[in-house]
C-alpha cells in the first residue's frame, strides 16, 4: 500500500516532538550544573534551549500552516501576531484548535524570555541565575498546557487513538470460482481438491 505524506497536516506533530523534548532535557541539565556545579551541565543546557526555541517556532510555523488553522483564519491566509492577540478567555474556551494554538504563542515568547535570559546569565550580564531558572519552570508549565491541548486535538478531535476504531482491510478470497461443495471438501481433506472444479454459476 503506498504511503502518502500531508506535509500541511503530519509536519507539525512530527516538528512539534523535538522542542518538547529539548526544552525538557535544557532545563533538566541547567539543574544539574547548579546542584553540581558543572559548567558542561550549564553549556549542554544552553545548547539545547537555542535548538529548542528554533524547534518552538518551526512547530508554531507548520501549526499556521495546518488545514485547521487555516480554517479558523477564514482563508484569510497567514496575519500578523499584532492582529490576533486573543481574548484571555479564549485560552480556556472555545474550540481545541484556537486554544492550542494561543498556547503556543505563548510557549513561544516565554521561551523567547528564558534563552535572552539564559544567554545574559551565560556572558555574566546576569548575575542571577535563579531567573533563569524560574523562567524555565514558567516554560515548561506552559509546554505542558500547550501539549495537553495537543493531544486533546489529535486523539480526540481526529480521532487517531484506540477510540478510533481502526478497522482491519478484509482478506480477499483467493478462490472465489469454489462451490460450497468444493470448500467444504477441501476442509475435510485438509486442502486437497479434486482436479475438477464445478462452473460459477
Amino acid at each position: 500500500m503506498p504511503l502518502h505524506f500531508n506535509w500541511q497536516v503530519e509536519a507539525h506533530p512530527i516538528l512539534a516532538h523535538f522542542p518538547i523534548a529539548l526544552l525538557c532535557l535544557a532545563f533538566l541539565f541547567d539543574v544539574i550544573g547548579v546542584l553540581w556545579k558543572s559548567q558542561s551541565f550549564r553549556n549542554a543546557g544552553l545548547y539545547c534551549l537555542v535548538a529548542g526555541a528554533v524547534g518552538s517556532a518551526l512547530a508554531v510555523i507548520s501549526g499556521r500552516l495546518t488545514p485547521e488553522a487555516r480554517e479558523h483564519e477564514g482563508g484569510a491566509g497567514l496575519r500578523t501576531l499584532q492582529t490576533q492577540l486573543p481574548a484571555i478567555q479564549r485560552f480556556f474556551s472555545g474550540g481545541r484548535v484556537q486554544v492550542h494554538e494561543h498556547w503556543g504563542y505563548v510557549l513561544l515568547a516565554v521561551v523567547a524570555l528564558w534563552l535572552v535570559v539564559r544567554i545574559a546569565v551565560h556572558l555574566n550580564r546576569l548575575r542571577r541565575p535563579g531567573l533563569a531558572m524560574i523562567a524555565g519552570a514558567l516554560t515548561l508549565i506552559v509546554l505542558l498546557i500547550t501539549g495537553y491541548y495537543g493531544g486533546e486535538l489529535v486523539y480526540r478531535d481526529r480521532g487517531r487513538g484506540r477510540d478510533a476504531g481502526y478497522v482491519a482491510p478484509a482478506v480477499r478470497d483467493p478462490s472465489p470460482a469454489w462451490t460450497s461443495v468444493e470448500r467444504a471438501h477441501r476442509d475435510a481433506s485438509a486442502g486437497v481438491l479434486p482436479l475438477r472444479t464445478e462452473a460459477r454459476r
